[in-house]
């Protein structure tokens, strides 16, 4: 995971830029990635740098 800050908005703002870089805009179940918890915003980052992992 990247160097997040330990201030928790600034922490879930980087975590959206991570998940769009990474071209995901929403969360699987439609919510925007704003409206997610930071459980739920790092479910997902790690589920994508597993797929990213597995093709590298």
């Amino acid at each position: 995971m990247p160097e997040l800050a330990r201030n928790g908005l600034l922490e879930k703002d980087q975590l959206i830029n991570e998940l769009i870089n990474f071209q995901l805009y929403k969360m699987p179940d439609g919510k925007q990635l704003y409206e997610a918890s930071m459980e739920e915003l790092k479910h997902e980052y790690n589920k994508v740098k597993q797929k990213i992992k597995k093709y590298t």
